[in-house]
């Protein structure tokens, strides 16, 4: 799914976020961490835009895993 995906697709944004957290994270580099977030902010804006102005455009498959990937960013980043 994310290698079929272009860069303004939410499955893209949300995967990018939640590797830039993990590896920020994982090396203490605030850069990525910070970068996380400006994806992460992205991510939560285009869905709902997208969720407000025409959800049918929107595939099930990639609602589905893009909110899960904003749950798991949201989880882990009250973990650490």
């Amino acid at each position: 799914m994310y290698s079929k995906a272009q860069s303004n697709e939410l499955v893209y944004k949300s995967i990018t976020a939640l590797a830039h957290a993990s590896y920020g994270r994982r090396f203490n580099k605030p850069k990525l961490l910070a970068d996380a977030g400006v994806w992460c902010v992205e991510t939560l804006q285009m869905l709902r835009t997208q969720l407000l102005s025409n959800p049918a455009e929107i595939s099930c498959r990639e609602l589905k895993v893009t909110i899960i990937l904003m749950g798991i960013y949201e989880v882990s980043d009250l973990i650490y």
